[in-house]
């Protein structure tokens, strides 16, 4: 069984003496169940039973750990949130507490087991059960790991902080490892709130029915993506498709990327009336991210590939991309990208037109630091499900919906 590290104890002997236990989950063992069987036996021996006896309340508080998949909360209680400092973890603390009270004449004998069984059952009865959305006492969301994924859990912090004071509920960002493991989040209620790509953003609204777009950067309706090259092929910007490409080696970014992989593999097959494969002569490949799509055309470790046309740009404005080995080439045509989408859940957990709230606090975001975080810093505007049913159509065109 784990071990039971007992803080510094929070102790006020008058009117009442707080006991606070961190319990850790080790492997699939729950530590907050095993609390539930020991916590008697571990007050009895932190304080004798005269002492309890003397006291006007004894309270037994638990705080648990749990990996990010998991959904706890605390019915009828207090929670809180907050983030492990070891990477991506997400901690959800939950406090529950059970209450004595003193005996009307002073001090007297107790009876072992009487109080064991009193605390046992009063602990129970403030016990977790296992679904946070129920508490309604925090929302999480998550966002596609498009770009610098070291630093996506400052950024979303940022942004975190910014809602819980707008809406004075708290919010807390959940790390994705991929494009599909966030709508898998969003299907499972384990966030209810994405801010999610063209692509992705569809496949979560079709995958939770009542699912909304709600919010999307002022540039979002008109994104672009930019086709770069190393500089060896000797290629300049113009406005007509680069078909000197043809037999390059070539890589888009993620599978599920929208500006890194569904509109430039669709306005590639739309100029040259091929698909990549016939094109380049080699299957599609594929990196992790734009800014990796860019660093390995930088490094000449392939010819050319595309990409979000706000990364580009900020990695030649932060003077990590040199745009005369790394060129630009060719832009393509508009489309609409990024989105929040909102779970309709959160109507239900927070009060009829809180996804109306959320939305009118997304788009009065106007901290620089805030949106310098969400790499939008013109702000944000409302947005709504038709505006990406262009998107979903590319999607079912390209075969990436069927």
């Amino acid at each position: 069984m784990a071990a039971l590290r007992r803080e510094p104890p929070a102790l006020d002997l008058e009117p009442e003496r707080r006991v606070t236990f961190f319990l850790p989950e080790v492997g699939f063992f729950r530590a907050d169940e095993a609390f539930f069987l020991v916590a008697p036996f571990l007050v009895c021996f932190l304080f004798r039973f005269d002492d309890l006896a003397n006291l006007a309340s004894f309270t037994v508080s638990v705080r648990t750990t749990w990996r990010p998949t998991s959904r706890q909360a605390c019915a009828g209680l207090p929670s809180r949130t907050g983030q492990y400092a070891a990477g991506v973890s997400h901690a959800q603390w939950c406090f529950g507490s059970a209450t004595l009270p003193r005996r009307a004449h002073g001090p007297q004998p107790m009876k072992t087991l009487p109080f064991l069984a009193a605390l046992l059952t009063l602990l129970v009865g403030s016990g977790c059960v296992d679904d946070t959305r129920t508490s309604g006492s925090v929302i999480t969301f998550s966002a596609i790991p498009d770009d610098n994924r070291s630093g996506l859990q400052a950024r979303y912090d940022m942004v975190a902080q910014a809602l819980t004071e707008a809406l004075g509920v708290r919010f807390a960002y959940q790390p994705s490892t991929d494009y599909e493991a966030s709508v898998e989040a969003f299907k499972n209620g384990d966030i209810l709130l994405g801010w999610f790509g063209g692509v992705s953003g569809v496949h979560a609204r079709l995958a939770v029915p009542g699912a909304h777009a709600i919010a999307q950067g002022r540039v979002d309706p008109q994104f672009v993506s930019y086709f770069i090259a190393h500089r060896d092929l000797g290629l300049e910007f113009g406005e007509a498709f680069p078909t000197a490409l043809r037999g390059k080696t070539f890589s888009f970014g993620s599978r599920g990327s929208t500006s890194g992989r569904l509109m430039p593999e669709y306005y590639l097959m739309q100029e040259t009336g091929q698909s990549p494969e016939e094109f380049f002569g080699h299957p599609p490949q594929f990196t992790t991210g734009h800014d990796q799509t860019a660093l390995q055309v930088q490094a000449g470790s392939i010819s050319a590939g595309a990409l979000n046309f706000k990364t580009y740009e900020r990695m030649v404005g932060e003077g990590t991309l040199d745009p005369e080995v790394c060129r630009h080439i060719w832009t393509t045509p508009p489309y609409a990208d990024y989105n929040w989408t909102a779970h309709p859940d959160l109507d239900q957990l927070h009060g009829e037109g809180f996804v109306k709230r959320l939305q009118s606090a997304l788009v009065a975001l106007d901290d620089p630091a805030v949106l310098k975080a969400l790499d939008r810093t013109a702000g944000l505007i409302p947005a709504g499900n038709e505006d990406y049913a262009a998107i979903e159509a590319t999607m079912r065109q390209t075969g990436l919906l069927r």
